[in-house]
């Protein structure tokens, strides 16, 4: 057992060495949107009342997509709108599928898994080493965001608590590792790295859409408790962490894990 769990740790560290440039690309364009958003607070908040007359001739359809339904005057209204409703979820949604959906599939399909394979790891033990890389990868950006937004908030005075941006920051993260498990189960069962990314990418769209459009479309508003953006990163900041619909982003994300292990487990593999 401790011969199986160094052999577990070395190929953890071996994921870990082989994903860090891409990491290290998605991570740094994190942190300059973020940086940038934050820079551009200041400006903003001196024309907040001119901004919020403006916005109030957008169609109510496309507010309700990218959250503008917000005060620009108050620093959580800022943050909210200009990066919790869709940049830091996008960037760190991004990088988890990215990484997640190559978990599998690009060493199969290149034909590099019988050398993995070759040492005496059980296959859950080496999709469990797959799957912490990638865990550790999106934390890894999750803690520069928080810092930048924790920073950026005492240099551009927005006035939001540490609390709150880690509860937002929390969220965020949160829907990005279920994504990622998604991406990671159709990889697992497919070895198709496209498969993957094609399938996560179109069920983040379209449980955002579902939720930013459900208060303005009638059929779609019983829909809206199925999406994981529900969880509604934007609001945390002054609600703080939304406990339940955190809980259920997490049940399926265990479950899209437990059915990648299983996939994976079970298919003959292209060694």
């Amino acid at each position: 057992m401790r011969a199986e769990t160094t052999r577990t740790w070395v190929l953890l560290r071996l994921f870990l060495r082989r994903s860090r440039s891409s990491t290290l690309a998605w991570t740094t364009g994190l942190f300059a949107l973020t940086a940038l958003q934050l820079s551009a607070y200041p400006a903003v908040h001196s024309v907040a009342a001119d901004l919020v007359r403006l916005l109030d001739d957008y169609p109510p359809a496309l507010r309700s997509v990218f959250d503008l339904d917000t005060d620009f005057a108050t620093g959580a209204g800022y943050l909210r709108a200009e990066l919790f409703s869709l940049t830091a979820p996008l960037m760190l949604i991004g990088l988890a599928i990215s990484q997640a959906s190559a978990a599998t599939a690009v060493d199969e399909r290149a034909g590099h898994l019988e050398f993995l394979l070759v040492n005496p790891v059980p296959r859950a033990s080496l999709l469990a080493a797959r799957g912490a890389a990638v865990l550790i990868d999106v934390a890894v950006a999750a803690i520069v965001l928080a810092t930048t937004v924790l920073v950026g908030c005492v240099m551009t005075g927005l006035d939001v608590g540490a609390a709150g941006v880690l509860a937002a920051v929390s969220t965020t993260t949160l829907i990005a590792v279920l994504f990622a498990a998604v991406a990671f189960a159709v990889g697992a069962a497919t070895a198709r790295r496209g498969a993957a990314t094609a399938a996560a990418t179109g069920l983040a769209l379209l449980t955002y859409l579902v939720n930013a459009l459900g208060d303005r479309v009638g059929w779609l508003h019983p829909w809206r408790v199925l999406s994981p953006f529900a969880a509604a990163p934007g609001r945390a900041l002054t609600e703080g962490l939304p406990v339940l619909p955190c809980l259920l982003v997490a049940a399926v994300a265990a479950l899209a894990g437990t059915a990648a292990v299983t996939a994976f487990g079970r298919r003959d593999l292209g060694v």
